[in-house]
């Protein structure tokens, strides 16, 4: 066999492999990797003569999958198997399409001889030659081509991979390690339409001239880091079209094959197909159906193992099943529901109809479910939310109404609000709080107590304790201390917040828009997923400490708030509010 067979570039971990020329020296083998050029007359009448003669297992490695496996060649395949390297893979991988009498004893002999000289294995099944692996690629490819279409740059994009999903490289950064010349060859050779890209780039491609480097200088490598811009991207316009292309390879390939070749390739904690799971499989087919309707490219169009996903409620971690199964913990504490799954625990607060308002059975119910959070070992971190148009309208009118004096005040914060803020300044999880639309009174001051607060931009919140004869003792206590005077001017004056000004006061961490914020949950419970649980731990204690250096100044907050309690102003207040009547002050 001519050496020139060999693509000694492509495999360079089969370099130590003896090239033979008798036919003869190899039939004592019991596997045989043959490489094969089909224009190469004697290579093919080698292959002719092993089929007849070798009574072990044969495994192609061909130059051209796709004219090795035309109706028109003549040999016939049955039996044997096939392997192909793909060229878009940035660590060792091939793929391995057994042939139809090859057992599974013998398939995994192939598997492990691969194993052994460096290369990872995708298996394939029922087709022939469709080159999963660099369509996968050429999919990513094509999602952050078009974001530079919507014009976006490469810098931004490959933050967010980084930054964002936590992948060691960027799309473009990848793309250099190939050379854009050799990703747009292998888009034609795979029959696949090259994505528009910037004029200047195609025609340089186009025109075969020197491709400068691709974007290898877009920017010095050492130097990509997170800046703002990266959350102006919604990641689900990244990640969607992979998702859309691994759901359709399924067919073709396990699973796992995909989910392994991200985390090798991109350095990823979670394979493709838990990730769909993790940011919902009904966010995945909303973005892609929201962009097709827009650009009108396939890239886009929802594959039918989505949309039959979406159908049968297989939206992953939020119903227990997707791609795969996970056990979750699921218990009602009165308005407040809990769900652990995955790695972390998810508190929804859920009382829409009043805008999610904090009364007994809220405070109370927040307070066990944290109890329940802090004590599950598997739980590494908890995140809040609010069902509707409201993270939390502020404590509950009515039962703010039921408070006769200062001594029912007083009853209400021993047995519910300072339990509650006990739990939380104790609790050794990172607790994570996801805003979406109001958050006022109380349900902006719990926020302050939060360890990360990210918003959507429609969130608008307050601290309006003032306007019902009452005041925020949270905000005047906790929230003084760590926001300072840049507080006070929203105490006394009620004033709304818009997200971006409670961001810059601290408040708030980050604002996106609404339509990441699922995305945002995943983000986060990863981020804190990588880091060592004992560290998370201690530095929770740390920061608990802290917390109650203020726990004084709290009570004496409180106490306050008691006092106006039973002033006949709170009173009148209280009134005038649920009659929706003009409140007349009497400071007294």
């Amino acid at each position: 066999m001519n050496k020139n067979s060999v693509k000694n570039e492509q495999i360079a971990g089969l370099n130590h492999i003896n090239i033979i020329e008798n036919i003869n020296d190899i039939m004592p083998a019991e596997i045989i990797f043959f490489f094969i050029n089909l224009e190469d007359n004697n290579a093919v009448e080698m292959l002719n003569k092993l089929k007849s003669s070798f009574h072990g297992t044969l495994c192609i490695i061909p130059e051209n999958l796709k004219t090795l496996l035309s109706e028109e060649n003549p040999i016939d395949l049955s039996g044997l198997n096939i392997i192909n390297f793909p060229e878009l893979t940035f660590t060792p991988f091939t793929e391995l399409l057994p042939g139809k009498y090859i057992g599974h004893k013998k398939t995994h002999e192939i598997i492990n001889l691969l194993k052994e000289i460096g290369y990872n294995t995708v298996l394939i099944k029922n087709v022939s030659g469709i080159n999963v692996l660099d369509r996968f690629q050429a999919n990513f490819f094509s999602s952050g081509i078009q974001l530079i279409n919507n014009g976006f740059d490469k810098k931004t994009i490959d933050g967010v991979l980084k930054f964002r999903f936590g992948f060691t490289h960027g799309i473009f950064q990848l793309m250099d390690v190939f050379g854009i010349d050799k990703v747009f060859g292998r888009y034609a050779s795979l029959g696949l339409n090259i994505p528009d890209i910037p004029e200047n780039m195609y025609n340089a491609y186009h025109h075969n001239k020197d491709m400068i480097n691709g974007f290898r200088n877009y920017i010095d490598r050492t130097s990509l880091i997170p800046e703002d811009d990266i959350y102006d991207i919604n990641p689900y316009d990244v990640i969607s079209p992979v998702i859309n292309l691994a759901s359709f390879l399924v067919k073709y390939v396990k699973p796992a094959d995909l989910d392994m070749f991200l985390k090798q390739d991109y350095g990823s904690q979670k394979g493709i197909f838990s990730m769909a799971d993790s940011i919902g499989i009904n966010n995945i087919v909303e973005n892609l159906d929201k962009n097709y309707k827009k650009y009108r490219l396939n890239l886009y169009k929802p594959c039918g193992k989505l949309l039959k996903m979406v159908n049968k409620k297989n939206l992953g971690t939020l119903t227990g099943t997707g791609f795969y199964k996970y056990n979750s913990e699921i218990m009602d504490f009165g308005p407040v529901k809990y769900r652990s799954v995955d790695n972390y625990a998810h508190i929804l607060m859920d009382r829409p109809e009043t805008l999610n308002a904090l009364n007994d059975q809220m405070w109370e119910g927040l307070r066990l479910a944290l109890e329940r959070a802090n004590s599950d070992d598997n739980v590494l971190s908890i995140i809040i939310t609010g069902s509707g148009r409201a993270f939390s309208s502020g404590d509950d009118i009515r039962m703010m109404e039921n408070w006769q004096d200062s001594i029912d005040a007083s009853l209400w914060l021993d047995h519910y609000a300072n339990p509650l803020i006990d739990e939380i300044n104790s609790t050794n999880k990172p607790i994570i709080s996801i805003v979406d639309g109001i958050a006022f009174g109380g349900g902006c001051e719990l926020n302050m107590l939060f360890d990360i607060v990210i918003a959507s931009d429609r969130s608008v919140f307050s601290v309006p304790e003032g306007l019902i004869g009452a005041l925020p003792p949270i905000a005047s206590s906790h929230g003084i201390s760590l926001m300072g005077r840049r507080l006070f001017r929203y105490l006394l004056t009620s004033e709304w917040i818009n997200a971006r000004t409670a961001r810059d006061i601290g408040i708030v961490d980050l604002v996106v828009p609404a339509e990441q914020l699922p995305f945002m949950i995943y983000e986060f419970t990863e981020k804190i997923r990588r880091n060592s649980p004992m560290s998370i731990k201690n530095t929770k204690k740390i920061i608990n400490e802290y917390k109650i250096k203020f726990r004084g100044l709290e009570r004496l907050a409180g106490n306050y708030l008691a006092i106006n309690a039973s002033s006949q102003d709170f009173k009148n207040a209280q009134r005038a509010f649920i009659n929706k009547e003009k409140i007349k002050w009497r400071g007294k």
